[in-house]
């Protein structure tokens, strides 16, 4: 979000603002939950479709570049 605010308000002066995150993934398995990370754009309604199709709960992290947004639809 603060990467956001520097975007919209102070003309896209990002400091401090590379942002280092765990493996969500990894974390989600720990409690025994599904996960996929998914870095290319063409894989993603397949690896969408498996998550829709699990049973119980399923974490997506979605690795986007810098300037790149995703709608779903």
């Amino acid at each position: 979000m603060v990467r956001q605010w520097q975007d919209m308000f102070f003309n896209k002066r990002y400091a401090s603002t590379s942002l280092l995150n765990p493996n969500f993934v990894m974390i989600a398995e720990t409690y025994n939950i599904p996960g996929r990370r998914v870095s290319k754009r063409r894989i993603l309604k397949f690896i969408r479709r498996d998550a829709l199709l699990q049973r119980g709960h399923f974490l997506l992290d979605l690795l986007l570049r810098r300037k790149e947004t995703y709608s779903y639809g």
